[in-house]
């Protein structure tokens, strides 16, 4: 016999497992969230938060004694050991094929080749990848910027290459192009970051003294106003016309194309059509602002008109006792009487009448005439009220907008206008470099060497500018950061440089070259020398006289 278990034949349902609830994986705490990160790129730039800075360490871990405090974002160097600090994370820092170590080995052997063969090539290349270096290593802590900054000079370098090929004329038309974009960049730029400049210091300052503003007429404080970054962006275009225009004079001649007429009307138009754009989004922000904080209490000029009484006029009706009198003449006298009686009184109330309704139509004439006069008191009084809180809530509205207008001017002269300008003369000065190396590798002409030095100042001056410009941090530290790098990087420079003046003459004492040292090189050689043999005597005489 089989028995069912289950329920099924007897149409019974049987009660469902019940399973355990699965454990949702940990993931841990949240991420969290960068507070740029629903910024966009452009914005970014010269704003972006650097991710925390690192001490130097070894292979073998973190070196002791190094103070992190004391380490910026930009710093290429531990200001406690002078380790390099981009190779933290390198287990072999001194394998030949390490991309830092490998640049010297590759100038030496560019400048060789440029040397024996007379070829500006290996220059070019090498130029760049040393100046990107130069700008793109202080930025390793900004990703964002960091990866602009990599496209920015990849243009760069394309457009100075290309400049090579390509007529004298369509090197203008192109110059005065970029500077048209460079203008444009600036006034969205300015515009965006004006738009969303609602955190800066600037217009939080200017809220929070309006906040604690009491405006008369007006009941209550004013509060701020959200207008101040749509009147500061209308401004924008106010420092990219300037920018143009100033660029654009003071540019030597033959450098830039003419710009067409109707183009130059524009671009004058643009900073008073900014200006009078911003004055009328103010009065405007200040009517709207001031509308609805009026006080609409209005004392009224006079008093009601008071209503008039109405008059009732009767005529007294006296009692004739000519009832049951048989006397014909003194009945009819009597009816003559009172007919007479009763036409009086009723003339008497008609004539009440009459004057009771010109009385009223009098009051309304004069309530209406009142009424339209104390309307017109009123509004006028409302009005001269909108007017002056209009004024008054502008002028607050502008006060808060002109510096959101100078800061997001500021901010966007440094990360856009200064890096392009830094990256262009970069340009530039390494495309003399390039020009002017194997001249003076082949002739050794000290008035060759002079503007070859002066172009590589320029170059340094200008990557400098533009990388200082793109960090997001105050130009006080990124200036002594780049101080300190360059006094750190000077002793690898000279005996770089040096070595350098000597690998290029081997191949002349090996007999099947034709370069030779110069002045430059002996300086170069003769300058460690000189220091390191100055240090170690001074070490020398502090050891005797401590012993």
């Amino acid at each position: 016999m089989t028995v069912d278990t289950t329920g099924r034949a007897a149409h019974r349902r049987t009660a469902s497992r019940t399973r355990p609830p699965r454990p949702r994986p940990s993931y841990g705490p949240p991420y969290p969230r960068r507070p740029e990160a629903s910024r966009s790129w452009w914005l970014l730039l010269g704003a972006e938060t650097p991710l925390a800075p690192h001490g130097c360490s070894t292979p073998e871990g973190p070196t002791a004694g190094c103070d992190v405090r004391k380490i910026r974002a930009s710093d290429l160097y531990c200001r406690s050991h002078d380790a390099f600090l981009p190779l933290r994370d390198v287990r072999k820092p001194e394998h030949p094929l390490n991309p830092v170590g490998l640049l010297p080995r590759l100038l030496v052997a560019g400048l060789v080749w440029s040397a024996q063969f007379g070829s500006p090539f290996p220059i070019w290349a090498l130029s760049f990848l040393l100046t990107a270096a130069v700008l793109l290593i202080p930025l390793r802590h900004w990703p964002v910027t960091w990866r602009t900054a990599a496209v920015g000079w990849a243009v760069t370098c394309v457009l100075v290459v290309a400049a090579r090929w390509t007529s004298h004329e369509v090197d203008r038309v192109a110059a005065t192009a970029l500077l048209a974009l460079g203008a444009v960049a600036v006034a969205v730029r300015c515009g965006g970051e004006a738009m969303t400049g609602a955190s800066t210091r600037a217009r939080r300052e200017a809220s929070a003294r309006r906040a604690a503003t009491a405006v008369t007429p007006g009941p209550g404080p004013v509060r701020g106003t959200h207008a101040a970054g749509p009147i500061a962006a209308t401004l924008a275009p106010v420092p990219a016309a300037m920018l143009f225009l100033a660029v654009y004079r003071l540019a030597p001649d033959g450098r830039l194309a003419a710009v067409p007429g109707w183009a130059r009307h524009w671009i004058l138009l643009a900073a008073p059509t900014a200006v009078t754009g911003a004055l009328l989004a103010t009065l405007v922000t200040g009517a709207l602002q001031g509308a609805g904080r009026i006080d609409r209490h209005v004392t009224p000029l006079t008093r009601p008109v008071p209503k008039p009484r109405r008059p009732v006029w009767t005529y007294p009706v006296r009692e004739r006792n000519t009832y049951g009198t048989h006397d014909l003449a003194a009945r009819l006298t009597g009816v003559c009487l009172r007919v007479g009686e009763h036409t009086l009184d009723a003339f008497l109330k008609t004539a009440a009448f009459a004057v009771g309704v010109l009385l009223a139509f009098g009051h309304l004439c004069l309530t209406l005439l009142r009424d339209v006069a104390e309307w017109l008191w009123r509004q006028t009084v409302l009005l001269i009220r909108r007017i002056s809180l209009s004024l008054v809530m502008a002028k607050d509205a502008l006060g808060e907008a002109l510096p959101v207008a100078f800061v997001s001017a500021g901010t966007t002269l440094r990360a856009v206008a200064l890096p392009l300008a830094g990256l262009t003369v970069a340009g530039v000065s390494l495309a003399v470099v390039a020009d002017k190396v194997p001249s003076y590798l082949m002739d050794g002409q000290p008035a060759v060497l002079w503007p070859l030095l002066a172009a590589l100042a320029s170059a340094v001056l200008g990557i400098t500018a533009a990388w200082t410009g793109l960090a997001g941090q105050p130009v006080r530290d990124s200036l002594d950061s780049a101080r300190h790098s360059a006094e750190t990087a000077l002793p690898h420079v000279l005996l770089t440089a040096a070595l350098t003046g000597w690998a290029i003459s081997l191949p002349t004492w090996l007999g099947f070259g034709h370069i030779t040292p110069g002045w430059l090189t002996y300086t170069l050689t003769a300058c460690p020398v000189a220091l390191m043999s100055a240090h170690v005597l001074r070490r020398t005489r502090g050891r005797d006289s401590r012993g």
